[in-house]
């Protein structure tokens, strides 16, 4: 096998080195071709340090090469200038192999790569070669997601640390400096500095290709601002916010965030569960569906307490689920026989809420 890397841009903002590799694979057969190849296209994201090691303002090649060139020229001139030796100006390669990424394009032959005049937008030619190996590139089916991530705190950086891990490809955002400077310890280049509420914040993360964008932040303003702008501006498909303060939580459901995730309201559900005789308790909201689940217990005065499931005159869009006794649960069926000191589960449209207690709860 023979494998070689070729025609690596830097992108104008420095950001990115993108390359080409090209795989060869000899069949020994003259006749059938020799040696048929497969060319990939390939990205690797540069931290500060890489592109600017010296600290010399060089963000880019072209950069590095009017550097040297400059130096050298001082250095014929003679005088005080002529001991200044050029600077040095490479990029740090240690660790760079582990941070690259694979790009997906429809075709086998990729050239021509052409970086834009600013960004990190880079234009190519591709094309198809014949039934080679391989066949065709398209969709690769073991690929990950590219998920964005606004906020870099324990929730945040512990997203990063396990959907790099699952294989996604990640970029988190933070706008605390002293945080940032920890996380880019940690992760390299997958945290970027900078406020997501920011439209060139986003757009240099690359949102407009992020399959799904998560806002984790502490402030709930911007957690609903990231996930706005995302799904409303750029179209990305998925969005999950943090709500930090479940009053917030109809500002989300009003703009269309339909996963959230409250950590407050999760622990208070789990404690009102764990009441000898509590009152309706929502489970979970499934606001795409407009359903939730909710746990109520039957009291001794309940209206529902000895009588069968099918005796029940349960609102039109509720349905219950299970029916727990003694530890023991079991699906509720029409002959069920609901008894005071059981756990119900049911399932329900949000609006019926007040229904449902009244058929099942004492007054």
């Amino acid at each position: 096998m023979m494998y070689s890397e070729t025609n690596a841009v830097w992108t104008a903002d420095g950001r990115y080195i993108v390359f080409t590799s090209a795989e060869g694979f000899s069949n020994g057969i003259a006749s059938q071709g020799g040696i048929s190849t497969t060319m990939e296209l390939w990205a690797a994201p540069l931290r500060d340090r890489d592109r600017d090691p010296l600290n010399r303002d060089i963000d880019n090649e072209a950069q590095a090469l009017a550097a040297e060139a400059a130096a050298r020229q001082t250095g014929r001139g003679g005088g005080a200038g002529a001991t200044a030796a050029p600077p040095e100006v490479r990029i740090d390669w240690n660790g760079l192999a582990r941070r690259a990424f694979r790009l997906t394009v429809p075709g086998t032959n990729i050239g021509g790569l052409t970086p834009s005049p600013e960004g990190h937008n880079i234009a190519l030619t591709v094309s198809t070669a014949g039934a080679g190996r391989g066949g065709p590139a398209g969709p690769d089916p073991q690929a990950g997601m590219y998920i964005l991530i606004a906020g870099g705190g324990k929730v945040g950086a512990n997203l990063a640390s396990s959907l790099l891990k699952m294989g996604h490809e990640v970029t988190l955002l933070e706008n605390d400096r002293e945080r940032y400077a920890r996380l880019e310890e940690r992760f390299e280049h997958v945290v970027r500095y900078g406020d997501a509420t920011e439209l060139f914040v986003l757009e240099r993360a690359g949102i407009e290709r992020a399959d799904l964008v998560v806002a984790v932040t502490g402030d709930d303003e911007d957690n609903v601002i990231v996930c706005q702008v995302a799904k409303e501006k750029y179209g990305v498909a998925k969005c999950i916010a943090r709500v930090n303060d479940p009053r917030n939580q109809p500002h989300f459901d009003m703009v269309g965030v339909g996963l959230t995730v409250s950590a407050t309201a999760t622990i208070l559900a789990l404690i009102e569960h764990e009441l000898p005789e509590h009152q309706l308790v929502k489970l979970l909201d499934l606001h795409r569906e407009n359903l939730e689940i909710v746990e109520f217990a039957i009291g001794s005065g309940s209206p529902a307490a000895g009588k069968y499931v099918r005796e029940l005159n349960l609102p039109n869009r509720s349905r219950l689920i299970s029916v727990t006794r003694d530890g023991r649960a079991e699906i509720a069926i029409g002959e069920t026989q609901l008894a005071p000191g059981d756990l119900v589960m049911a399932i329900l449209e949000p609006d019926v809420e007040d229904e449902l207690k009244q058929q099942l709860m004492p007054a």
